[in-house]
């Protein structure tokens, strides 16, 4: 009876911890999705304050609009709202494929993608307003009616190299990873058995699962 009995119960494998961990590493298109939501509402934000701000600081008048003031002939106003509207295209872009990603949508994989090279192309034009921003800064600053003369050209140019550094790790940091990580074939292939449309020549259902 034993042995009989033993071969109709078949042995089930006891859980192991690589199940709760592919559990776990299912989530990451959420947690990735939700902080890029965040960053993006973020960036809109700012996009839209660069974008109002100097019509606010031209109706409040006095100071506010001193300090926007620009010399005649300058075209930094000009580069800013370009700069401003290019902004609030791509993080409006973010939150769009960011929420496709929450929802396991195979098309905001090759999509952060693009975006990501997007957002490094249009990194050079901003640091370049950023630059000119701080240079027309220092300038006012040492016109201004109660500046004690120019500041020392080494911390002007001190500021400009760390600001314009740090702008740009900072706008690099999410582009870089995103690449990175949907570059990798695990992810490649766990995306790929996603709902909705895929690129041309990506990965089809069927491929190898994750940890495979």
């Amino acid at each position: 009876m034993a042995p009989a009995a033993a071969a109709r119960s078949p042995r089930r494998a006891p859980p192991t911890e690589r199940t709760g961990s592919v559990a776990k590493a299912q989530v990451w298109h959420e947690v990735l999705g939700i902080i890029g939501i965040v960053l993006g509402s973020v960036g809109v934000l700012m996009a839209l304050w660069q974008l109002v701000w100097p019509g606010i600081a031209a109706l409040i008048g006095g100071p506010f609009a001193a300090a926007m003031r620009m010399p005649e002939g300058s075209t930094l106003p000009t580069h800013n709202m370009i700069y401003g509207v290019v902004k609030l295209a791509i993080e409006a872009a973010l939150i769009v494929l960011c929420a496709m990603l929450v929802r396991r949508h195979r098309a905001s994989v090759w999509g952060l993608r693009i975006w990501a090279i997007a957002e490094i192309i249009v990194l050079p034009y901003k640091l370049c307003v950023t630059a000119w921003s701080m240079e027309a800064g220092f300038e006012q600053q040492a016109a201004g009616p109660r500046a004690g003369g120019p500041a020392p050209e080494i911390i002007e140019q001190l500021s400009l190299v760390m600001g314009v550094g740090f702008s740009a790790l900072w706008t690099l940091a999410l582009p870089i990873f995103l690449l990175w990580w949907f570059g990798r074939r695990t992810i490649i292939a766990s995306a790929a058995r996603w709902p909705g449309a895929a690129r041309p020549g990506a990965t089809r259902p069927g491929a190898p699962r994750e940890g495979a």
